[in-house]
């Protein structure tokens, strides 16, 4: 080979190599060619994780070679279609946006799993309430003659009896103890109710009407002692102890309904053509404090949190959310700020574990955070919505639509919306989320009601 070919090669080489050499070095740092915008543009990332793992990727519906948990490179700014699938679940989608130099995360997938659901125990169930933290439930079965109540542990699938009601009456749990150790039985026959107090771990019962000698019309624990009870009769509330059932007469007005915590008794009354609500210490000597509701109602009263209140108008479904501190505004725009929501709703959910406060209407769900006084719309349907629960650690609702039940991501839920059960009658839901360490998202879904032509409570796993 020739000095003058070396030099021609050589020089050939340098050139090739200086232009070439940017781009495989931009290449090597991460950036690609957009071919739709017909430039240069630098990559980003999308980091996928899935509950459970092993999962299949789909990115604008092609395959992707690695499962979850993984991290897809050197992708183009652009928003994508992700979808995520494993065999005996629901699949998984949504459009992600990935942006130049930046990690987008989908951490949080939760796979719903697609089974048929196992029938636990025969019979017509009429009630089914929920005891989440003893991980079990009370129900009532029905059979030809009489009702009886029974209490079902989800733990290990095993009922008990408890007590057997007349097959005419209207059974009811009226009330639970803050610690769920309690629960307050009612039995309503002819416009007469006669209330029961129910040890949940003994299944002990007892009748609070024949101990006490006295009809109530509510009767409710004390927030703060399980052993505290009031009893309303003809304006009267009358405090009662469940170790003895005696009873001693506290307050005297006309009240609609109340609560209580310690010695702070919370209550709505009427006036004339006011309604009221109302704080006063119990056995004190210091005047009730007032503040005058909107309009004259029908109002009930829930201690919702240990310093907020929830007052339902009865008729008109309007509720408002207010701190105790209400009680001792100087002036309205104390009592405003105090006030920290006002909505309509026919129904509200807010368990103790959950941050956010679902407010249910006949066509629409909707989300309250009070952290940020914020409502935001979850669900808005064109059928009438029934038996709403948060299910997976809130991250899911599960509703029932005429004889469907389905199951909605929360955050999503316009591409994660499944049916989990279809020819369903009468149906009362309860979930049971009993997530460890090691599986954080276990959850359960009972049924009582018919499905598919047989009736009794059902179990069907949402996640394990």
């Amino acid at each position: 080979m020739t000095i003058s070919t070396k030099r021609i090669l050589y020089t050939l080489f340098f050139l090739i190599f200086f232009i070439i050499g940017p781009f495989l070095l931009l290449y090597a740092t991460g950036y690609r060619l957009n071919t739709q915008k017909f430039k240069i543009e630098k990559t980003g990332s999308l980091i996928v994780e899935s509950f459970p793992k092993n999962a299949d990727i789909f990115l604008n519906d092609k395959p992707i070679k690695q499962k979850t948990p993984a991290k897809l490179r050197y992708l183009l700014p652009n928003e994508y279609l992700l979808r995520v699938s494993k065999g005996g679940f629901y699949g998984w989608e949504k459009r992600v946006r990935v942006q130049s130099n930046l990690a987008t995360f989908e951490k949080s997938i939760i796979l719903i799993e697609n089974n048929s659901p196992v029938l636990l125990y025969e019979g017509e169930i009429t009630l089914l309430s929920p005891i989440q933290e003893k991980k079990a439930f009370l129900f009532i079965e029905k059979d030809e003659e009489v009702q009886h109540l029974k209490l079902f542990k989800a733990i290990d699938a095993s009922q008990s009896l408890i007590k057997t009601f007349q097959k005419n009456s209207t059974i009811t749990i009226e009330e639970w103890s803050f610690n769920k150790e309690y629960a307050v039985v009612s039995e309503y026959t002819q416009n007469i109710a006669n209330h029961f107090l129910l040890h949940v771990q003994t299944g002990e019962i007892q009748n609070i009407t024949s101990a006490t000698g006295k009809f109530f019309e509510k009767i409710r624990f004390d927030a703060l002692n399980g052993s505290i009870l009031y009893g309303l009769r003809s304006n009267v509330i009358y405090q009662i102890d469940s170790r003895d059932f005696t009873t001693q007469a506290v307050l005297s007005d006309s009240v609609q309904d109340f609560t209580a915590r310690g010695t702070s008794f919370y209550y709505t009354s009427t006036e004339g053509t006011r309604s009221l609500l109302k704080k006063t210490k119990l056995l004190g000597q210091e005047d009730a404090k007032t503040v005058m509701l909107p309009k004259f109602s029908q109002y009930s009263i829930r201690l919702v949190r240990d310093n907020i209140l929830l007052v339902t108008d009865s008729i008109d479904h309007k509720i408002f959310l207010m701190k105790t501190e209400i009680f001792d505004s100087k002036n309205a725009a104390e009592i405003e700020n105090n006030i920290i929501l006002q909505e309509t709703a026919m129904e509200v959910r807010w368990p103790k574990d959950q941050n956010e406060m679902l407010l249910i209407n006949t066509f629409e769900i909707r989300e309250f955070s009070p952290a940020n006084k914020e409502v935001r719309l979850i669900a808005r349907l064109g059928e009438e919505i029934q038996n709403v629960h948060r299910a997976i650690n809130g991250h899911f609702m599960v509703y029932k639509i005429r004889d469907t039940i389905k199951i909605s991501n929360v955050s999503f839920p316009d591409k994660n919306t499944y049916t989990l059960l279809n020819k369903v009658d009468s149906a009362q839901i309860f979930i049971y989320d009993h997530g460890t360490v090691f599986s954080p998202h276990r959850s359960t879904a009972f049924v009582a009601g018919t499905i598919s032509g047989k009736r009794g409570i059902f179990a069907l796993t949402l996640h394990r």
